[in-house]
């Protein structure tokens, strides 16, 4: 069987396809993320093996995805343990404890922006600094009594000022192995 080479719309055709399958799927059926996964999988298969494409150049071509995905893949393992680490540990309700014995109330917005430009400043994570003081941050400013949306904007516009001002972005190492097997698509 000859390898026939896909056109533009029979490609935009195939990713419409799997975006319904995973939204149908997600938000209609409430089914788990592994089962649209799974049936896109075998759609792209099948419709490979229509077009002539065997399943070991399939495999080698996902194997090449995620090769350049492990560090990304990686890094959130290890914020996620970090989390779960901090949560067990105590240390998020003492950061809240401190937070509300050493900053008066009326400041604690604009000292929850500067502490999260500064912490994802020094570390280069946005993800990392929302999902660990971030949190901490918006349990204490609940309990302070601030509205939840003022206390997530503080939060995300500290985060994202530190993007305009970082020169080592994680984002960058996150990004990079996306584009690339996008190029190498198409």
């Amino acid at each position: 069987m000859l390898k026939k080479e896909w056109t533009f719309s029979q490609s935009i055709a195939a990713i419409i396809a799997l975006f319904i399958i995973i939204f149908v799927s997600l938000f209609y059926l409430e089914a788990h993320p592994h089962i649209p996964l799974l049936i896109s999988i075998v759609l792209i298969a099948f419709l490979s093996r229509i077009k002539g494409i065997k399943w070991n150049d399939l495999e080698e071509g996902i194997l090449k995805g995620l090769h350049g995905s492990a560090k990304p893949v990686i890094i959130f393992a290890l914020i996620g343990m970090l989390i779960a680490a901090w949560m067990m540990s105590g240390t998020i309700p003492t950061i809240t404890v401190w937070a509300l014995t050493i900053i008066r109330p009326e400041y604690l917005l604009v000292s929850s922006l500067l502490c999260c430009l500064l912490i994802s400043t020094l570390i280069g994570s946005t993800f990392t600094t929302v999902s660990t003081v971030g949190v901490a941050l918006i349990g204490t400013m609940q309990i302070a009594g601030i509205p939840l949306e003022y206390a997530a904007g503080a939060i995300i516009c500290g985060v994202f000022l530190e993007t305009r001002c970082h020169p080592c972005l994680i984002q960058r190492i996150l990004h990079q192995p996306l584009l690339q097997s996008i190029f190498l698509i198409i």
